[in-house]
């Protein structure tokens, strides 16, 4: 079993989602301790300048409940796909985390849309449904647990909240 060792834990699983959590973190407390604003460097849609959004919006928040809510999932997720992705990881993650802007560019409603979500979103698909179609018992068990844990974030796909995209 060749993928037996290639799944073995290392301290190294937990640096990047550590530092992601930390920036965003460290983002917000700029923003609140200095009275910035960032949203406005979130997505726009259908706009040249909201484009700018598509790289930056998955690092702003609009307060403490959304960055916490965001917070949990990006980091069980982010070490799920280090740990069981090593290899492609960083192309999952940055090729996705353009493509959930650019999509949000493209069908948003015109606001500007902030946050990490698009990026839980992904790493829980990607999660879920490789688990699935590559019938590894661990991943299968990782994306029970992952619904289990977050299967509620399903209905937010849908506009079921004023003011949240």
């Amino acid at each position: 079993m060749n993928t037996d060792n290639n799944l073995k834990f290392s301290k190294s699983v937990f640096l990047i989602p550590t530092i992601y959590i930390v920036c965003i973190w460290l983002l917000y407390c700029i923003e609140i301790y200095f009275g910035y604003n960032f949203n406005k460097f979130g997505v726009y849609p259908r706009d040249l300048v909201g484009l700018r959004g598509i790289f930056l919006t998955h690092f702003i928040h609009s307060d403490v409940g959304h960055l916490f809510n965001n917070s949990i999932p990006l980091f069980v997720l982010l070490s799920s796909l280090f740990f069981f992705y090593r290899d492609t990881a960083f192309k999952i993650l940055l090729i996705g985390g353009f493509f959930t802007g650019f999509l949000t560019w493209l069908i948003g409603r015109e606001s500007y849309h902030i946050g990490a979500s698009g990026i839980v979103y992904l790493l829980f698909s990607f999660v879920f449904f490789s688990g699935i179609i590559k019938k590894h018992y661990r991943l299968v068990a990782l994306s029970l647990i992952i619904i289990f844990l977050y299967g509620s974030m399903i209905w937010y796909v849908l506009p079921i909240k004023d003011g949240m995209s």
